[in-house]
């Protein structure tokens, strides 16, 4: 009656928290989103493809990712006739980075999503700015 009870063991999995995506479009004209793909670093077969009209209702589980964004139609923006893009970023809680026109339309990042609980994917006329260090 006054024995002493063997401690409970139990198991508890705790998944990553999920962090939803935003997309905004800031041109007049081209740059058009076709895909977003999310591979966990390490790995080679993408976690999570979404095209650009997707953007704005999904969301991914927090981890480390190469993100490649891929936009259609994109030329360099022109200020003349305003149409084109000059930069692709992604803002996120907790990260941030830019890449200003490229050929080919194509962007690769390194992105740490761990403690992120948001993230926007931006086109924007714009051109990234430059902090200095």
């Amino acid at each position: 009656m006054f024995g002493t009870k063997p401690p409970i063991s139990l198991n508890v999995t705790v998944l990553p928290a999920s962090i939803p995506l935003s997309y905004a479009s800031r041109t007049t004209g081209g740059g058009n989103v076709t895909a977003v793909t999310f591979t966990t670093v390490g790995t080679s077969t993408p976690a999570y493809t979404f095209t650009g009209t997707q953007l704005n209702s999904v969301s991914v589980a927090q981890g480390n990712y190469i993100i490649k964004v891929s936009l259609i139609g994109g030329t360099q923006y022109n200020a003349t006739t305003g149409t084109g893009y000059s930069s692709v970023s992604l803002t996120g809680s907790s990260y941030s980075a830019c890449q200003n026109w490229a050929t080919g339309n194509n962007y690769t990042f390194n992105a740490n999503l761990s403690n992120c609980t948001s993230l926007n994917i931006a086109i924007s006329q714009l051109v990234c700015s430059v902090e200095p260090q």
